[in-house]
């Protein structure tokens, strides 16, 4: 086992950690944090279940290797860098990662262009480590575009940036417009507007955060398509109960039949043996039908509904073959 595979295990161990506990409450000791986690029941199964997991822990993985960059850049120089390991870090995979990633070619590379990305941003937004969705979900905000102003605006910095202001009143004023000369038949809605000012990524809306995301011509809504998937599912259960149902009728079908025909049987024979003196409206000869019938065909009757007097009328019917 390498200490790349030490490392990669430990960060995961820390993710779950970091993304299970609120930041503004202490660490709870292990037994009562496994305790905690038991309580849920994860069904990685489900596709909206297994995304919003990989997005998490690929989300706290993200900002793990960050901080360790981060460290990492605190020094002047490699070598000194690599005598001090991030906290909770061994030395010998603290060493693993500033050979193999920070310090390896393809590393500098993506970090120069994602330098130079950043860079190309008009703004950035001042709402902190809260996720923008949270902000909508507690209604703490009324709609995208207040929910613009908060994320972008400070009671004592005032705007990020001119640009961030100007888009905000841009927004404001198509709302505001909207209201006062109702003319379109379907006025847009606040995430519309947003999306007709900032514009949209095929991944998401910029300005309102990672969440949520929206639908594109070359990929498939995910919330409809697990809403498809589980119907599907259960109408695949419903026809295979359904098959099994009709298995069993079927079954329970041949078995009468083959009843039936026994049943018939025995009768003709009956009557053939009894000849022109059988009489059917004699009680003794009726007496002698019935005692002569076995359990299973009376098992029959009863299967099939019959009174006493369907019993003798078919007997009846029988008699004149």
């Amino acid at each position: 086992m390498g200490p790349g595979h030490r490392v990669t295990k430990r960060v995961r161990a820390e993710i779950v950690v970091a993304s299970t506990i609120p930041q503004s409450q202490p660490v709870m000791p292990s037994q009562e944090f496994v305790q905690g986690v038991s309580k849920f029941e994860i069904d990685l199964n489900l596709p909206h279940v297994r995304r919003c997991v990989n997005n998490i822990m690929g989300g706290r993985y993200h900002d793990m290797r960050h901080w360790m960059y981060d460290h990492y850049l605190d020094y002047p120089s490699f070598e000194e860098a690599l005598k001090h390991s991030y906290p909770g870090i061994c030395p010998d995979d603290w060493a693993w990662l500033c050979h193999n990633i920070y310090n390896s070619a393809s590393f500098q590379t993506q970090s120069t262009k994602n330098k130079a990305n950043r860079a190309k941003l008009p703004y950035v937004h001042c709402g902190g480590s809260r996720p923008f969705v949270n902000y909508l979900e507690d209604d703490m905000v009324d709609g995208e575009i207040e929910l613009f102003r908060v994320t972008h605006f400070s009671k004592t910095k005032g705007w990020v940036n001119e640009v961030a202001h100007l888009n905000h009143d841009q927004m404001v004023e198509i709302q505001q417009q909207q209201q006062i000369d109702p003319q379109e038949a379907k006025p847009l809605t606040q995430r519309e507007i947003c999306i007709e000012v900032l514009g949209k990524k095929t991944c998401y809306f910029q300005g309102l955060g990672n969440r949520p995301r929206p639908t594109s011509n070359h990929g498939v809504d995910t919330s409809e398509a697990d809403r498809l998937h589980g119907i599907m599912s259960s109408q695949q259960s419903r026809l295979d109960s359904q098959d099994v149902e009709l298995q069993e009728q079927k079954k329970t079908i041949d078995q009468l039949e083959s009843r039936l025909s026994q049943f018939e049987g025995m009768m003709q024979q009956f009557f053939s043996s009894q000849g022109s003196a059988f009489r059917f409206t004699d009680s003794a000869t009726q007496g002698l039908l019935i005692s002569m019938m076995s359990l299973e065909y009376l098992e029959l009757v009863s299967i099939l509904n019959w009174s006493s007097l369907d019993l003798f009328g078919y007997c009846w019917c029988m008699s004149d073959l």
